[in-house]
This record gives structure tokens, C-alpha cells and sequence, in this order.
């Protein structure tokens, strides 16, 4: 069994990624936190666990969709 502490940086993926620059930034979140993990548990079910961390790591390196009427922040 995993400590608490180990558990929180083995979670923690910025070990293993770059944070895209566009999600570094302070934001108001617009999900609160229990409806956001009560989508993605269900996520998690459907896709299965190495399918969702796959897509949540990409979205953190910055292959998420992004509004079009939005400026753009970087090379792009």
C-alpha cells in the first residue's frame, strides 16, 4: 500500500510532462471539483484507466480543443 504522500507525487504529471503554456495561467474554474471527478470516474469506467490518464496527460501537454474566438496566446 502506497503512502499518501507517495501516492500524491506518483499522481502529480508534471513529472513526466511539460504543462502546456495556455493552461498555466490562474483561471476560474468553470466545473466545481465533485462534478469534475464524478465525470471523469465515469470516464474512467468507459475508457478504461491507461486510456484517460493517455488523454489527460495529452491535454495537459496542450491537445485540447480550444475556442476559436479566443486570441491566441501562443505560436498560433
Amino acid at each position: 500500500m502506497w503512502s499518501k504522500e507517495v501516492a500524491n507525487t506518483l499522481i502529480n504529471p508534471i513529472y513526466s510532462i511539460s504543462i502546456h503554456p495556455d493552461l498555466e495561467g490562474q483561471r476560474e474554474p468553470i466545473v466545481p471539483k465533485q462534478k469534475w471527478i464524478q465525470a471523469n470516474r465515469r470516464l474512467i469506467e468507459e475508457l478504461g484507466a491507461e486510456e484517460w490518464l493517455s488523454r489527460l496527460l495529452a491535454v495537459l501537454e496542450g491537445d485540447f480543443p480550444v475556442n476559436p474566438d479566443d486570441p491566441p496566446t501562443f505560436d498560433g
